[in-house]
């Protein structure tokens, strides 16, 4: 409604071993102090049975208006 939107500016994932289909995950988000217009978060991916980590990744997000602007 207010034209108001967040885009992927950013995205690093390490993928350190695999998961299985049958596989129950657990995922850690953790958001990093910003200002501005950006939001950064850091993830781990875990198998739940084991605690092994699977991934990690971070990402970037700006905000824009619709026009494709920054909005702060």
């Amino acid at each position: 409604e207010r034209g108001v939107l967040f885009v992927v500016a950013r995205l690093s994932v390490r993928y350190r071993r695999s998961a299985r289909y049958d596989d129950e995950l657990a995922i850690r988000v953790e958001a990093k102090p910003t200002a501005g217009v950006k939001i950064e978060h850091v993830y781990d991916v875990r198998r739940a049975a084991d605690d092994e980590l699977l991934a990690t990744a971070e990402t970037t997000l700006a905000c824009i208006n619709r026009a494709g602007k920054l909005h702060p």
